[in-house]
């Protein structure tokens, strides 16, 4: 069994330390140690720092900082020749992927940690209404304002809306016809015009937020134009008796008189 501790590269200011493991004739491991040096200040013979290279009674912080550096150097390669010298010899037939296996965790902890993944964009409606709600509801300093409370509100009462017709609905499923579908149920359930296009903008609304997230959308919500429903007055209508009582009525300001 051999270790040894080596520089592959010879040149710029800094290079990798890599330590060589042989076993028998047949059996050689290369790999990369956490550490690095200049290669001006390695000594192969000593498979360490040069001790020439500490600098004798340091005058200023520069020069203590460089000493500590490379005494820090040789104490951290001594650690790990001593731990790679137990595992072997512990573990005389250990493979490869298990010498790697050790050292990664010993040396290279970060190496092995599980990667963080986002979770998925839902690209059902209803779960993707919350996912717009909580996205919205962050105060971004100079990209966004979070939605209001009465937006929540409306959000949650389509999302509340759409459960009722099909709680399933995948985003990419909102089209022209869905459009006339939900235009269809809203009036059979004698919802205004008002508020059925104001639904019909706040899910294209959302779909167009999920199509910036990268979420499969119909490109026809995105061409969706309304037409502001026309507003039906009857003007009141006052009978001769009540046109005589408001004539006859005393007010207590005078200058109500001229109403």
């Amino acid at each position: 069994m051999a270790i040894k501790l080596y520089l592959r590269s010879k040149t710029g200011a800094t290079s990798t330390i890599y330590f060589r493991y042989t076993r028998g004739r047949d059996f050689k491991l290369i790999l990369k140690t956490p550490y690095c040096i200049n290669p001006e200040y390695w000594n192969d013979e000593m498979e360490s720092h040069n001790p020439d290279q500490i600098i004798k009674r340091p005058k200023n912080v520069a020069d203590k900082n460089f000493n500590t550096e490379l005494t820090q150097l040789h104490a951290n390669l001594t650690v790990l020749r001593s731990e790679l010298s137990i595992y072997f010899t512990n573990n005389p037939d250990a493979t490869i992927e298990e010498i790697k296996e050790f050292y990664n965790n010993k040396f290279f902890p970060q190496k092995n940690k599980p990667k963080t993944t986002k979770l998925a964009i839902p690209t059902d409606f209803v779960s993707f209404v919350d996912y717009y709600i909580k996205e919205k509801s962050k105060r971004i300093e100079g990209k966004q304002e979070p939605i209001t409370e009465a937006t929540r509100k409306k959000l949650t009462t389509i999302k509340n809306r759409i459960i009722l017709i099909n709680k399933k609905l995948q985003l990419k499923n909102i089209d022209d016809d869905f459009r006339d579908e939900l235009t269809e149920w809203m009036q059979i359930k004698k919802y205004s015009s008002n508020t059925i296009v104001k639904d019909l903008k706040y899910i294209k609304t959302v779909c167009s937020f999920a199509s910036k997230k990268k979420v499969a959308i119909n490109s026809e919500v995105l061409h969706w134009e309304f037409i502001t429903p026309k507003q039906t007055y009857t003007p009141p209508i006052l009978s001769f008796q009540e046109l005589e009582q408001i004539k006859n009525t005393i007010y207590s300001h005078g200058y109500l008189e001229n109403v």
